[in-house]
């Protein structure tokens, strides 16, 4: 049975964000690593109140 997880992911889409990274400054959450930008696309990583990991990434944007 499943019973931990390192982080939750929420993949949205690339044109998005941008946005979703200022918010995240505007709100002042502090950002635990990130913006990274991989070949697999790109992702920041923060903690939630209660002291969750959370991912938000996107995928590559397509040429």
């Amino acid at each position: 049975s499943f019973t931990r997880a390192y982080h939750l992911a929420f993949d949205i889409d690339p044109a998005e964000f941008d946005g979703a990274l200022a918010v995240l400054e505007a709100n002042g959450v502090a950002i635990a690593h990130g913006p990274v930008t991989r070949p697999t696309g790109r992702g920041v990583y923060f903690y939630d109140p209660d002291g969750f990991m959370v991912e938000i990434r996107c995928n590559p944007v397509e040429a």
